[in-house]
């Protein structure tokens, strides 16, 4: 079933990436498709994603930097109210879940120590929780939670 699934996917955004005329190659299509897998939703938000930000070639590299996490870093580091960035989170990162997370665990240490280097000795925790919660992830019956809660953790730790 996981095979045909997966050729049906292929063949529909392979359609939708020549309709948007983005280049792309088989393995990194299936590469996109398998990462979120069976969601097909959160494919669907990548390559709007990518769209959006004018990108003509699907690559490993693209789908990443399709994706603004400054902000998402910087509310981290200096989100004051809760509410506010449960709503910001909610409302700006849900439909990027599985790389807001996979991006806090690989950019977020530089960007870190870009800066506030001075913050750079509370990496070992932020690191330590990140890595919780990806663990979390494949459990999650509602992975925006897991994705509130890692941002919650990761204020608490910067500010403590």
């Amino acid at each position: 079933e996981k095979d045909q699934l997966l050729s049906l996917y292929m063949g529909r955004t392979s359609k939708l990436l020549d309709t948007l005329q983005i280049t792309y190659t088989e393995d990194v299509l299936k590469n996109l498709i398998l990462d979120t897998f069976p969601d097909y939703r959160s494919v669907l938000n990548k390559v709007q994603q990518i769209y959006i930000s004018g990108i003509k070639e699907l690559s490993a590299s693209s789908v990443a930097s399709a994706f603004d996490f400054d902000k998402l870093f910087a509310l981290m580091m200096n989100g004051q109210n809760p509410y506010e960035t449960y709503l910001t989170v909610r409302d700006n990162y849900s439909s990027n879940i599985d790389d807001c997370i996979a991006q806090i665990g690989q950019k977020f240490p530089e960007y870190l120590k870009k800066t506030r280097e001075d913050l750079i000795p509370k990496l070992p925790m932020i690191v330590i929780t990140t890595a919780e919660h990806q663990d979390m992830m494949v459990r999650a019956i509602n992975k925006n939670i897991v994705l509130q809660s890692l941002v919650f953790k990761i204020q608490s730790i910067l500010n403590s």
